[in-house]
């Protein structure tokens, strides 16, 4: 597939989406808690795809259950029973703080598209699906929802605000009232803040059954100009800092961004997030498919 532009539409293609949806469908279909149940997984008999067990046919059973060949050779009349199939309600929580808008909004576009495919795949396979963008507060919200008109309703809601230059933080704990009752949240951001926002991290997983986190990189962000002295800005408090650049300052901020995505890692992986990287450059199928790899099949 030929990389899109960096000024295209954040929003993938339809037919994109529907081949996605059915490759990506199988790690989101089935036994996904509700909110509001144990976190604990349960496995349910009930009406939903996957092939749970067999077992003798009793009055009253629906008779479209029966294995048929089953039956025949054990001559008795044997039922297929299945996991119950359970949906679950997604918020889908988007970081629009300045940090995102660096090198004309790429890392902005890159975290609208991969939500948008989400909640795409999301809804095809049945679940309620919302999203909030956030910085500093909620920008703007979509209520968790079913159906392809919900998806128009939710990138609505994308494209309604985009990051600011300056100004504006990054900042989880607004999303609070929306996340209320959610059961499984997903939170698209650069992550670039001192503490990797890992209170308000720890706080959505301990409440949600399901968290997943996408850390959303851009290597221009540690491009440098070719100048002596530099004064570093930090674009979402304003900080400002005067740094003189030597021969090794290159690989001084490529070791600090590396060491900054393993402290994140290692956040999520103590809290029970799903954590993932999601590289401006990369086809969002294919940073979508790797995130939802480490997820087991349900």
């Amino acid at each position: 597939m030929a990389q899109p532009r960096l000024n295209d539409t954040p929003f993938p293609p339809q037919a994109e989406l529907a081949a996605f949806a059915r490759v990506a469908g199988r790690w989101l279909t089935v036994d996904t808690a509700l909110a509001g149940d144990s976190r604990a997984s349960r496995r349910q008999r009930g009406s939903g795809l996957m092939f749970l067990e067999h077992r003798d046919y009793q009055p009253g059973d629906d008779i479209r259950r029966i294995d048929w060949p089953l039956t025949a050779r054990l001559e008795r009349p044997i039922l297929r029973e299945f996991q119950a199939e359970r949906r679950a309600d997604w918020l889908l929580c988007v970081d629009a703080s300045s940090s995102m808008a660096v090198a004309h909004g790429a890392k902005w576009r890159c975290a609208v598209g991969l939500a948008a495919a989400m909640s795409y795949t999301l809804l095809e396979v049945g679940h309620r699906v919302g999203v909030a963008v956030f910085a500093d507060t909620v920008m703007s919200a979509c209520l968790p929802g079913r159906g392809s008109a919900q998806y128009l309703r939710i990138c609505r809601a994308l494209a309604a605000h985009h990051p600011g230059a300056r100004g504006a933080g990054a900042r989880l704990a607004g999303c609070a009232r929306q996340l209320a009752g959610i059961s499984t949240a997903m939170i698209f951001s650069d992550f670039l803040v001192a503490d990797f926002m890992a209170g308000d991290l720890r706080r959505v997983a301990a409440s949600c059954v399901e968290t997943h986190a996408i850390q959303v990189g851009d290597p221009r962000d540690w491009d440098l100009p070719r100048t002596r002295a530099l004064e570093l800005i930090d674009v979402e408090s304003g900080e400002r800092t005067i740094w003189t650049r030597d021969a090794s300052a290159a690989r001084r901020i490529e070791v600090a961004a590396a060491q900054h995505t393993r402290s994140l890692a290692r956040l999520c992986a103590a809290a029970g997030i799903l954590f993932s990287t999601a590289d401006v450059s990369t086809p969002w199928q294919h940073s979508l498919l790797r995130h939802l790899g480490r997820r087991s099949p349900r």
